[in-house]
């Protein structure tokens, strides 16, 4: 484990083709297609000794898209929420609130 760590250490600091190669062998495959880009970056930084200013963030960001895209059947995307369409249903109040005395219009847009 630690000779993998080494290698893909010196993988994030070369300026040479595969660089995120063995980052999928160190984290889970769950965590790289479910968290954040500036996290996994914080998670690689720690785990491997080496700075933030040394990982290239757009080259992680687009690493990252093209394994989100080679997994995107997988079982680890984001579940989206069901959306909430009570806005739909609203409906103002009849009178004004009684501390105001100028007149109020409401419209309402459809």
């Amino acid at each position: 484990m630690e000779t993998l760590i080494v290698e893909a250490r010196e993988n994030i600091l070369s300026n040479e083709y595969g660089k995120f190669d063995l980052i999928e062998t160190l984290f889970p495959l769950e965590l790289l297609l479910t968290q954040r880009p500036r996290q996994i970056r914080k998670l690689i930084c720690s785990r491997l000794s080496v700075q933030s200013e040394q990982v290239n963030y757009e080259c992680l960001r687009s690493w990252l898209r093209r394994l989100k895209k080679k997994h995107s059947g997988n079982q680890f995307k984001k579940e989206k929420t069901p959306s909430n369409n009570n806005w739909r249903n609203f409906t103002p109040p009849e009178n004004p609130t009684p501390d105001s005395s100028a007149p109020v219009k409401v419209t309402l847009i459809k």
